[in-house]
């Protein structure tokens, strides 16, 4: 259910506090003849910092291939995404939210990107029908 899927306020809190991952969906951009996918998280490193990461993607998939991580990384320098470190979980959430445009509403757990792909995936679709 999509509803469950995006992480209430308090468990976003609760995931960034307990060191889990989460990320969000910020879209599609045609880059020449190129579909690029772009989606951020936020990440724990073992000393202790916190890396909000935004990758960019060729859009490879179909609806039986979703892994988004295993597409194509629009820019090779960057296969992992572009790193920014911060002190703090909240400074990294409020910086995604100030400057990449993300939605308090919208995060949801590692993994579950996929999930919002496959809804992109859906509406691409839907639009190509006559």
């Amino acid at each position: 259910m999509m509803a469950d899927r995006y992480l209430t306020t308090n468990g976003l809190e609760r995931a960034l506090n307990q060191g889990r991952t989460v990320e969000q969906w910020l879209g599609v951009r045609t880059e020449g003849e190129f579909t690029v996918l772009k989606w951020l998280s936020i990440e724990h490193h073992r000393d202790g910092s916190v890396v909000l990461r935004v990758r960019e993607a060729l859009d490879e998939g179909n609806p039986e291939f979703l892994d988004v991580y295993e597409f194509t990384p629009f820019d090779a320098e960057a296969e992992f995404g572009i790193e920014t470190i911060f002190a703090t979980p909240q400074e990294a959430f409020e910086y995604a939210l100030d400057h990449l445009g993300a939605n308090p509403h919208r995060f949801v757990g590692q993994g579950v990107i996929q999930d919002e792909y496959a809804d992109y995936l859906k509406t691409r679709h839907d639009l190509s029908r006559p």
